[in-house]
């Protein structure tokens, strides 16, 4: 998944993936891409949130 999302997409994307995870609706065969395509938003809102604490300490630093 090469998407990129703004974070509450991204988070509101994540959760989706996980109830239809854990809801045992997926096929097997579907599940690993579920999975990488959870694994990419998990990384995307990481980064996002990296940013923004970035940003907060630059803010406090002045």
């Amino acid at each position: 998944m090469t998407e990129q999302f703004e974070f509450d997409d991204a988070y509101q994307e994540l959760l989706r993936l996980v109830n239809e995870i854990e809801s045992d609706n997926v096929a097997l065969k579907d599940m690993a891409q579920k999975i990488a395509e959870a694994r990419s938003l998990v990384q995307q809102c990481e980064q996002q949130l990296r940013t923004a604490e970035d940003a907060v300490e630059r803010q406090e630093e002045q």
